[in-house]
């Protein structure tokens, strides 16, 4: 049996200005069954652009191959919500967390600190994402 990671059409749920008729369009039960059924979803014709992409996966890699001890320093203000390791019954699974980063601006900079990221990737992953997405219509 092969697994298949389901598509979302990013230009298709963006389309037009009727957000009722927008909801019942094909690409939001597809959207919203990937999440249910999946957990993911790949999305595709979108507007960010594929050097963004690739900066942005540099520094994903970049702090999961951090030594453990420095992602154990990852704390977050709700409990148990810091980094989460890999388990033997998923051990594929690793995550951190910045879960107070819309009610403090601090809470970025203290997650680039608790991991000590060096400041060129501190940039990428607080303005040039940051700015992009927030001018996506």
């Amino acid at each position: 049996m092969e697994a298949s990671v389901p598509a979302v059409d990013f230009q298709k749920l963006s389309e037009g200005d009727d957000f009722q008729k927008l909801s019942e369009g094909d690409e939001w039960k597809k959207l919203r069954e990937a999440c249910e059924k999946c957990g993911c979803f790949r999305v595709i014709n979108h507007p960010i652009p594929e050097t963004l992409m690739r900066e942005m996966k540099s520094v994903v890699k970049l702090v999961h191959d951090l030594p453990l001890e420095i992602k154990m320093r990852n704390k977050s203000i709700i409990p148990d919500s810091g980094y989460v390791p890999p388990f033997p019954t998923s051990p594929l699974y690793e995550g951190m967390g910045i879960y107070d980063m819309h009610e403090s601006p601090q809470a970025l900079e203290d997650f680039f600190s608790q991991l000590d990221l060096p400041p060129y990737h501190r940039f990428l992953s607080s303005v040039p994402f940051c700015l992009f997405v927030t001018t996506i219509d």
